[in-house]
Formats: structure tokens, C-alpha cells, sequence
């Protein structure tokens, strides 16, 4: 059986972008159309919209199972014996913009949309005679779909599947960790999943149902916004409808352990207050992060980074973890801050040159 080699979210948007470089470059007939494959609710859209954020003007998204052929090529008709097209309006305008053009969910189109789709990847490549040339380099064609099970779902065509990149994307707990901080995800959610991160994806055991609330990154995002407005008496069964009951019972246990974190402000005016308990020490780190994430202040990043130096040599990992989190949130601060020699010291580590 073909195995897959998969790919972080920080791979696949280094990988995006050296697609888009040859697209423009060469063509897209040379860079090819990447498809994002993955199970559900892993970020595979959170990367694509961010990847768009960062290097376009614009995404245009697109969900195949509620396409149809004339979303692509629009429809004809004949007035005064001439015929008449009427473009569709997902046909981007020749404006020069550079945009994603996003098509999520491949594999639930059925063939005649996945047709439709063939002849934009031939219309991007630059097919002289096709009326939708305009797909062509400003247009940066990305598809995404999860994976078939049992057969679910319409497989690719040949001719779209050697006309794209695959590539597969898993679900990096530390990855999710930091990108969940700075979306303001409550650091009781941070530290249970970086404490196990495992708990970040979860699919339901062999022979469960399938449509059994299950871990994945959007459960997550869904059960913290609960977590926020939920009155207590209501977290069990609330929390379990998103996550299940098995990732609801550990988190609310985790939970419990806010009662032990030390004074988040007295450890930011200098006190080395260290739990005891690792659960508690993440939970503890992972509030220090939180706090820094949303104020970038120099005094108080060189003071979190000085902390994690003082963690027990158990926690090394925990220490590393700190300031490389803190590195992807700003390494312009961090690599300049006071106490950074000794963190990159102590974890042994080495700051990549400009362009690796």
C-alpha cells in the first residue's frame, strides 16, 4: 500500500511558496496546482487563508460540494442566432491582481464538476483555444479534500491528479499550540494539548461511529468558545458534544489544576515561583505566553525566556519549547533581547541564516 510522506503546516506553507514562485516563473504548467490533503478539521483551510493573508491581495474559496458545472464555465444560449455566454461569477477578472483561487473539498465533487475543474487546470496552463485562459499566472489555483473512506466521496481523474501537487498535511501539536495563543485560545486548552499532544487529533477507534464528536484543531477552537460562556454545571456535557467525552474529561480535569498556577504577575516582576506538578508547570508557561502573545513588550519577553531557563533539567523540553514559540511569534524581538544567548545556549540553539 502507497504510504504517505506528510508535512507540518510550516512545511506546507514553505511548500506553497516555492509552488507560487515556479507558477510565476515558469508557468503553471511547470509549478502545477497544490492539493492539500488531510484529515478533517486539521487547518488544512487556516494555512491556505494565512499563506493568502501573507503573499496575495485576495482568496476566492470555493467548496466543491456545493458546486456546480456552470459555476466554472457559466452557460450558454442562442439569441438571434448567435450564441451567448454568460460568465460565471467565479471567474476572476482580468485586473492583474495576484489571488488564490481556492477549491476545497475535491473529492465530493461529482465528475462532471471535477471535469470542469480539468479544463481550469488546462485553461491555467495556458491553453490557447480555451475561453478561460484568463486562470493563467496571477491565479494561483490550490485544491485541499480529506481522505476517502470506504469509499466515500468521487475519486480524482487522472488527468486532474497529474496536474497537481500532492501534498499531505498532519496536525503538529506545537504548530497549532502558538497559532491557537495568538488567536487568544485559553491557555487552560494550550497547555492540556502541548501536555499531550495527542490530544490535538483524535479520530474515533475502529468500528465507532464516525459522527462521534471527536479532537481535531477546530473542535478545539469550538470547545474554547464554549469554555468562555459556559456555566459550570453545563462544560461536561457541552464541551463533550464538541470534543467528545474522553478529550472533556481530561481537559476538565486539567482544568481543575488553575487553582495551583502561581501569580502569573508576581513571575513577570521577577519571582521564580516553580510548580511542582508538570501539569501545572505547563499550564504555567503556557499563561506566560498567552499574556506576551497579546503585549509586546520588551522587558516582559526577556523576563518569560529568563524563567524558562530556571525550569527543572526535566523540563528542558518545556524550556525550548518557550522560546522557540516565542521566536515564531516575533524573532525580531527575541533574537535581540538580553537573555537570548543564554536560552539559545542552554537548548543548543542556532539561529538560521537570512533565506534558509
Amino acid at each position: 500500500m502507497e504510504q504517505f510522506v506528510t508535512v507540518t503546516p510550516d512545511q506546507l506553507t514553505q511548500l506553497l511558496s516555492l509552488d507560487w514562485k515556479i507558477w510565476q516563473e515558469k508557468g503553471p504548467e511547470y509549478g502545477r496546482a497544490p492539493c492539500i490533503r488531510g484529515y478533517h478539521g486539521i487547518g488544512k483551510t487556516e494555512v491556505v487563508e494565512q499563506f493568502a493573508k501573507d503573499v496575495f491581495e485576495e482568496i476566492w474559496i470555493l467548496t466543491l460540494i456545493h458546486a456546480d458545472p456552470t459555476d466554472f464555465r457559466g452557460f450558454m444560449f442562442l439569441s438571434e442566432g448567435k450564441v451567448i455566454r454568460v460568465p460565471p461569477d467565479f471567474e476572476p477578472p482580468d485586473d492583474g491582481k495576484k489571488r488564490i483561487i481556492f477549491f476545497d473539498d475535491v473529492i465530493t465533487a461529482p465528475p462532471s464538476v471535477q471535469a470542469s475543474l480539468f479544463r481550469i487546470l488546462k485553461a491555467s496552463e495556458g491553453d490557447k483555444g480555451n475561453y478561460m485562459k484568463r486562470w493563467g499566472r496571477n491565479n494561483f489555483i490550490v485544491l485541499a479534500c480529506n481522505y476517502r473512506k470506504e469509499g466515500a466521496g468521487f475519486p480524482m481523474p487522472d488527468q486532474v491528479v497529474n496536474r497537481v501537487n500532492f501534498y499531505d498535511l498532519q496536525a503538529n501539536a506545537d504548530d497549532w499550540c502558538l497559532y491557537a495563543m495568538t488567536k487568544g485560545i485559553s491557555p487552560v486548552i494550550v497547555g492540556y494539548v502541548k501536555k499531550n499532544p495527542d490530544a490535538l487529533v483524535k479520530l474515533p477507534p475502529p468500528g465507532m461511529h464516525e459522527s462521534m464528536p471527536h479532537p481535531t484543531p477546530r473542535a478545539w477552537f469550538a470547545a474554547d468558545a464554549f469554555l468562555k460562556e459556559a456555566p459550570e454545571d453545563l462544560l461536561m456535557f457541552g464541551l463533550a458534544g464538541r470534543i467528545g467525552v474522553g478529550a472533556t474529561t481530561e481537559l476538565l480535569a486539567f482544568r481543575r489544576l488553575e487553582k495551583d498556577l502561581p501569580d502569573i504577575d508576581k513571575i513577570l516582576k521577577g519571582e521564580d515561583i516553580i510548580p511542582e506538578k508538570d501539569d501545572v508547570l505547563y499550564l504555567t508557561i503556557m499563561s506566560l505566553l498567552s499574556r506576551i502573545s497579546q503585549k509586546k513588550t520588551k522587558s516582559l519577553w526577556n523576563r518569560v525566556l529568563e524563567y524558562s531557563l530556571v525550569l527543572p533539567q526535566r523540563n528542558v523540553s518545556l524550556t525550548t519549547f518557550c522560546g522557540a514559540s516565542m521566536l515564531k511569534m516575533d524573532a525580531g524581538i527575541v533574537a535581540f533581547l538580553p537573555i537570548f544567548d543564554q536560552w539559545a545556549d542552554k537548548v543548543k540553539f542556532v539561529m538560521p541564516k537570512k533565506g534558509e
